[in-house]
């Protein structure tokens, strides 16, 4: 007998998370004690600067089986009805797929973060990925998202959302099928037409390095000899490890306090005027 106890719970769950939020200047978000990280996790929202927004279909299907998502500081959450036994209130059809497109709210995104995004190149971040370069979406503490996760827009546009008008600011897009092709990837939906609860992914946007230039009053100039990360908080001490006898020059150097990079023969440029 089907138990009749019918509550929310959590379908999907997809920890999203930016390391130029969340890194210090050169002490790395995933290196420190859990203890540390929660202290940076309390000042900082993925939906500041992303925003997962439904298709039209898909926003049709979470109406028709009463799926809701809920946002938190660190993780996107779908949740639906379902029993005590795991079986929902109304079942999804193995044959759906729930697409999100990743609208991007911040204007200096594309600026600090080290993905080659553009119009003609967009993420695709899905559970049933269609060409064998493209990985399956990032399991929980998995690896950070990189260049293989990218696809053209048309092959975005001819395999998943069957038309060429997206979002304005759409930088790419989330597709979990509730039952993928492919068995070694994982769904939704187990083979008892029970809900595997819940699913875990992890969406990690990687930092971009840029060299700092250092611009003096007189003209004078200073590049470092690497290329160092952005972040938001956090300072990095400038050393001779980075600048050439820059002990001699009595100042602090101060960090980039702008996003905005400038591009030189593929080389990221963060430029810095001092009043001096």
């Amino acid at each position: 007998m089907m138990a009749t106890a019918l509550t929310y719970r959590p379908l999907i769950e997809i920890t999203i998370l930016h390391d130029y939020f969340l890194d210090r200047g050169l002490s790395r978000f995933e290196e420190v004690e859990a203890e540390i990280q929660a202290q940076r996790l309390s000042n900082y929202h993925w939906n500041h600067f992303l925003s997962l927004v439904p298709s039209k279909a898909t926003s049709e299907l979470l109406a028709n089986h009463r799926l809701l998502f809920r946002s938190s500081r660190d993780r996107w959450t779908l949740i639906g009805q379902l029993y005590n036994d795991r079986t929902p209130l109304i079942s999804l059809s193995s044959q759906d797929v729930l697409q999100f497109f990743l609208v991007v709210k911040d204007p200096d995104f594309l600026q600090y973060t080290a993905l080659d995004l553009n119009t003609s190149r967009m993420l695709l971040l899905a559970n049933h990925p269609p060409f064998d370069h493209i990985p399956s979406l990032p399991a929980v503490n998995e690896g950070i998202l990189e260049s293989n996760f990218l696809i053209s827009k048309e092959q975005l546009a001819r395999n998943f959302i069957g038309e060429m008008i997206l979002p304005t600011s759409c930088i790419g897009l989330l597709s979990i099928a509730v039952d993928p092709y492919d068995p070694s990837y994982e769904g939704i939906l187990a083979g008892d037409g029970t809900y595997r609860l819940p699913l875990s992914w992890t969406i990690r946007f990687p930092n971009r390095q840029t060299f700092w230039r250092y611009i003096f009053q007189s003209g004078e100039v200073l590049t470092t000899s690497q290329p160092l990360p952005m972040t938001k908080n956090g300072f990095i001490h400038m050393t001779d490890d980075y600048i050439d006898d820059v002990e001699s020059f009595d100042i602090q150097f101060p960090n980039p306090s702008s996003p905005s990079i400038l591009l030189e023969n593929s080389n990221a440029i963060s430029q810095i005027f001092l009043t001096i």
